[in-house]
């Protein structure tokens, strides 16, 4: 077991130690989100690393290590993942209606 993924299992149970992993791979988190949104993201500005950051707090809490699968790329499926739920939510809303003037004459 390599030690990212031992420090995910250590992270599920002390607030303290998955606080401490998420920060120490929050360059990890915007790099992987930038790929994955095909842009450059920023911290500040974008609500898709905020996504990402609570996907990744989800693959803690998920994990299972006798799947045997490496916590990072069991990480990368989960914020893809989550990225892609977003990113169908927000289509939805893309569109905005616009007020067209109608002439009321020739509804008459």
């Amino acid at each position: 077991m390599d030690k990212t993924s031992e420090l995910a299992l250590q992270s599920k149970n002390n607030p303290y130690v998955r606080n401490s992993f998420i920060h120490e791979n929050r360059e990890f988190i915007l790099q992987f989100s930038s790929f994955v949104c095909k842009r450059q993201l920023d911290w500040t500005n974008d609500d898709e690393l905020s996504v990402a950051i609570i996907a990744f707090n989800e693959a803690i809490d998920s994990y299972n290590i006798s799947l045997g699968k490496d916590f990072i790329n069991y990480a990368k499926i989960v914020i893809k993942n989550r990225l892609i739920d977003y990113f169908r939510k927000e289509s939805k809303h893309r569109y905005v209606p616009i007020d067209v003037d109608v002439d009321e004459e020739v509804y008459r």
